[in-house]
């Protein structure tokens, strides 16, 4: 019974960060040019955690250290993250080979999230994230807790750019054009 109400509580406060931060991303598109004050530690605590695939192995984004990474918070659930993910997964395949690593941080159950994979085809990592995830991304600037929300850090492991809402056309090739160098 508490497994099935943290469930609950888990996907409730996830659709409120998600109306939330699509709200807030129609009203104004927050992306910081340069690292945000406390993104430094926040930054290290993303690439210090082990979070578990969709089978349950562990991955920690420094096992990609010296590579930029593009980090997306996102849930099968929330209807702009699902627009985003086929602009991410073909950038993703653009730079494949360029130095470039692409991690999709799922707030959601991991079947749900393998569900969202398998139907679509996301050629990069998947992992499973919680509410842990999302206090993180309030020190990275998400402070209205909405999805998408992306990180992307340079090869040094250091908060290079941040932005809540979806990506749009060339917009997320333009940063790594500066990152990737």
């Amino acid at each position: 019974m508490n497994r099935r109400l943290s469930t609950v509580l888990i996907v409730l406060v996830g659709l409120a960060a998600g109306a939330a931060g699509w709200w807030f991303a129609q009203r104004q598109d927050r992306e910081a040019a340069a690292p945000l004050v406390g993104g430094a530690a926040a930054a290290q605590a993303l690439m210090a955690m082990s979070l578990p695939d969709t089978a349950g192995k562990p991955l920690r984004l420094n096992d990609w250290k010296g590579q930029v990474i593009v980090v997306n918070f996102w849930a099968p659930w929330c209807a702009p993250c699902r627009e985003e993910m086929p602009l991410l997964d073909r950038t993703r395949k653009e730079w494949e080979g360029r130095g470039v690593q692409f991690v999709g941080i799922g707030i959601d159950e991991a079947r749900a999230i393998e569900k969202y994979s398998a139907t679509n085809g996301v050629s990069f990592p998947l992992v499973v994230g919680g509410m842990d995830a999302m206090q993180i991304t309030q020190g990275l600037g998400n402070t209205a807790q909405g999805l998408p929300f992306t990180a992307i850090l340079g090869r040094d492991g250091q908060l290079a750019h941040v932005k809540l809402g979806a990506f749009h056309d060339d917009q997320l090739a333009k940063i790594l054009e500066n990152l990737a160098r």
